[in-house]
């Protein structure tokens, strides 16, 4: 066996990735998903450590973290990799997920999403490391590979990982939607917000006139905070309003959640102030309450193009006819939770299609191409 080539398993690969989009795993429950991958690399002797973060999180399943030492004899830099368990809603409630495979395109049948973000990552990291533990490939240097819980929630997994566990200062997030060739190399930092607005219960046919209505007043705040685009580097969402109950009763609570994001922390604060003061403002004239309250999910983070993480992607894209494709977003999730902790880190392109949508799909070439670029940078001797 040649230990030394750089493609992966393409057979290996394609299966790993069907069998994990077939099995449902929605934030905080991403247990069958871990249990998948131990069945995969502990079976070859790995060890495989899980935290606590199921049980802080109110979760099924911790992160899991697994470290190969090199076996070459020349030794590089050592590298992480990380990709999230969890998929977004909807995932069936009972039973696999429908994955079709119509020639190279993998897709569910409309009624579930298919989990390509981020089982995509989750197949090219068990593919490098199977193809050292199976294979017996040669590998320069040490690799430590996390996969992390509830990233759709707000990269909540990784915020919570030990940081001190892992060997290296640099790596790869396999989480990346764009093209093969690309990486994130700048994202937002994200707060998530609640509005719980309190009014006055009445009957709404003998008494409306002495209730106060807490669902109208949500509604009326949800109209006028920032939405959409504010600026070019931020964005703002309203994602739910809920409360209220049967309809002859003037409902007395409501709450409104929902989420901004910016490049800039200046536009994070005035966009806060905004939000304040509608929130004031609809109380006052509608003789309700609204506090508001902020959860700060993660900061920004932006890598320059001399970080080792962002050097060696560039100088392997080359020497593959790829011009390097850096690209700044104004999602975030994993990559930013570990850049803070100091594990400087850039979002691998696997070519994800209509994720988050019941429309998802992804491309087995592109699976490939990606993971023999990955393959190509990890197994290299750079520093």
């Amino acid at each position: 066996m040649n230990t030394n080539v750089t493609s992966p398993n393409t057979e290996r690969l394609r299966s790993i990735f069907l069998e994990l989009c077939r099995i449902p795993s929605p934030s905080g429950d991403e247990r069958p998903v871990a249990e998948y991958i131990r069945s995969r690399v502990g079976a070859a002797g790995v060890a495989i450590i899980e935290d606590q973060a199921g049980e802080a999180l109110n979760g099924t399943c911790g992160n899991l973290h697994l470290r190969i030492d090199h076996t070459a004899d020349v030794t590089a830099e050592p590298l992480f990799l990380a990709a999230h368990m969890d998929t977004v809603p909807p995932d069936p409630k009972q039973g696999a997920v429908p994955v079709l495979l119509d020639g190279d395109r993998v897709h569910t049948d409309g009624g579930s999403v298919l989990g390509g973000d981020d089982k995509l990552g989750i197949a090219a990291a068990l593919e490098l490391v199977l193809s050292v533990v199976e294979d017996g490939r040669s590998l320069p240097r040490s690799l430590d590979v996390v996969f992390t819980v509830q990233e759709e929630r707000g990269a909540k997994g990784a915020a919570y990982f030990d940081a001190a566990l892992v060997r290296a200062a640099q790596g790869f997030v396999l989480d990346g939607e764009g093209p093969v060739g690309s990486v994130i190399t700048k994202a937002p930092a994200k707060y998530r917000y609640s509005i719980d607005v309190r009014g006055r219960r009445s009957h709404a046919a003998v008494d409306p006139d002495s209730g106060r209505n807490a669902v109208a007043a949500a509604g009326e705040i949800a109209a006028r905070v920032p939405l959409g685009r504010p600026t070019q580097n931020s964005t703002a969402n309203v994602g739910s309003i809920s409360g209220g109950g049967p309809s002859n009763i003037v409902p007395d609570t409501a709450q409104l959640v929902g989420e901004i994001r910016s490049f800039d922390p200046s536009e994070i604060a005035h966009l806060q102030g905004q939000i304040q003061t509608v929130a004031e403002e609809v109380a006052a004239a509608r003789e309700v309450s609204a506090q508001v309250t902020w959860e700060h999910l993660y900061d920004g983070y932006e890598i320059a193009p001399n970080e080792p993480c962002l050097a060696l992607f560039s100088r392997h894209c080359k020497n593959s006819g790829r011009e390097p494709q850096l690209m700044s977003s104004l999602g975030g999730g994993d990559a930013n939770a570990f850049n803070n902790k100091g594990l400087r880190s850039i979002v691998f392109g696997l070519g994800m299609h209509n994720i988050h949508s019941r429309d998802e799909y992804a491309l087995l070439s592109e699976l490939e191409t990606a993971t023999e670029l990955l393959t190509q940078i990890v197994f290299s001797t750079d520093p």
